[in-house]
């Protein structure tokens, strides 16, 4: 137990730091999305988006990307309440369990939230193109969508086993 206890620990304190980092990241992605785009790390449409983007398409596009971050930090607080409950020796607990079911909702919505993400921000992204040039890209993409589906229904069967298991230890703990 001890393991876990400690392992638990440097996982919480390391997503403890990462959480108020995130949101300043997300900004400064959209304040250089230039840099960021000729290195690979952009949005890829078959249609054309303008090479410098305005400053008012960054922040419209920064604000959007929020939703998706959103999920992804409550992802990371829900992370970090859990690691709490593995520190303490809690492993077979309801709130384990609420918590693990949780995740599996997270990534649920995670599919939802990008999926819209993705068709918003195709429109935030052409809106400055030329009349005829603005578009809205609707697509599904296996690694973005699929995957996280899947890996969600694989979290939520966890979260029922780990409940099971709850059951069974709180019945060993009362048989004397």
């Amino acid at each position: 137990m001890e393991k876990i206890q400690k392992l638990s620990r440097r996982i919480r304190v390391s997503l403890q730091c990462l959480l108020p980092l995130l949101p300043i990241f997300l900004l400064i992605y959209w304040l250089s999305y230039e840099t960021f785009q000729s290195m690979g790390f952009g949005f890829r449409f078959q249609d054309p988006i303008p090479e410098n983007l305005t400053l008012n398409t960054k922040l419209l596009a920064f604000l959007t990307s929020l939703f998706p971050m959103g999920i992804f930090m409550t992802g990371v607080i829900v992370m970090i309440k859990l690691m709490k409950l593995y520190e303490r020796g809690e492993v077979f607990t309801r709130n384990n369990t609420r918590l693990i079911k949780n995740i599996a909702y997270l990534l649920f919505a995670w599919v939802i939230v990008d999926f819209l993400y993705n068709i918003l921000m195709s429109l935030i992204l052409s809106f400055n193109n030329p009349p005829g040039e603005r578009f809205i890209s609707v697509s599904i993409n296996n690694n973005e969508h699929i995957v996280p589906l899947i890996i969600g229904f694989s979290v939520l069967l966890i979260s029922y086993i780990m409940d099971e298991a709850r059951k069974i230890k709180e019945e060993h703990d009362y048989t004397v």
